[in-house]
């Protein structure tokens, strides 16, 4: 995770940024600023996932970059001398409301705060995109000559090419800059099995397979090996095919 310290002292910025480093090993500040100025600045620029915001500094108060900044997914912890904020900090939807001199326990726990809600987020990203899968109709290539779309009911396989991956459409075949494993994610699982570490298939364009070699042949002539390891996954998904 990547953090920027926003507060208008110098020593405060420098306490907390060792503080970090010494107890919050998965966070990394990127970045300082020393006024609402100069970070409100910053955060229209830039991407970070934690902002550490002072309140009182001299060009004004943290609250009033955040309403300068407006609506934002940015996790706010605010650090601050005086206690008496603490009610309108969490208005603000603060993650945590640290009073100087911090103490290191509460970083600790920061930490672990932090790093519960990126799993939670992480998980809600995943169970998005599954549900978004199987209603995918067209996929996006990155090609060397631009962006184009294709249709994924036209794609018969897919074959590992290094970084590359060679997409293989009932019409024509193109190469995309990425690898296999990245379009993998991205088609829907119900219609497309991984056989091989080289091959990604559709399954409705299996014209047959050879168990003695455990081989598949493709509707567009190609035979390809069956890895040991799937052959079992995969032939409990063309028997419900």
């Amino acid at each position: 995770m990547q953090a920027i310290i926003i507060d208008d002292e110098i020593s405060s910025r420098n306490a907390l940024r060792s503080s970090l480093k010494m107890f919050c090993t998965q966070l990394e500040v990127v970045a300082e600023a020393e006024g609402v100025a100069d970070g409100l600045n910053w955060l229209k620029h830039h991407s970070v996932d934690v902002v550490f915001l002072d309140i009182r500094m001299k060009d004004g108060t943290g609250f009033d970059l955040l309403e300068q900044l407006g609506e934002t997914t940015l996790k706010i912890v605010f650090t601050t001398a005086y206690d008496e904020y603490a009610v309108k900090a969490f208005r603000f939807s603060a993650i945590d409301y640290l009073l100087k001199p911090i103490d290191p326990d509460q970083l600790i726990d920061l930490e672990k705060k932090l790093l519960k809600l990126n799993r939670e987020e992480n998980s809600k990203q995943k169970d998005a995109a599954l549900a978004n899968r199987n209603s995918l109709q067209m996929i996006g290539l990155q090609l060397h000559d631009g962006l184009q779309y294709f249709r994924i009911d036209e794609l018969v396989r897919c074959e590992a090419k290094s970084n590359y991956t060679s997409f293989h459409f009932k019409n024509t075949h193109v190469l995309a800059s990425k690898p296999l494993k990245d379009y993998e994610e991205i088609l829907p699982a119900d219609h497309f099995f991984r056989i091989h570490k080289s091959h990604l298939i559709h399954l409705k364009y299996v014209k047959g397979f050879n168990v003695k070699s455990s081989t598949v042949e493709m509707n567009d002539g190609s035979v390809l090996e069956v890895a040991r390891r799937r052959k079992e996954t995969f032939l409990e998904l063309m028997s419900l095919s």
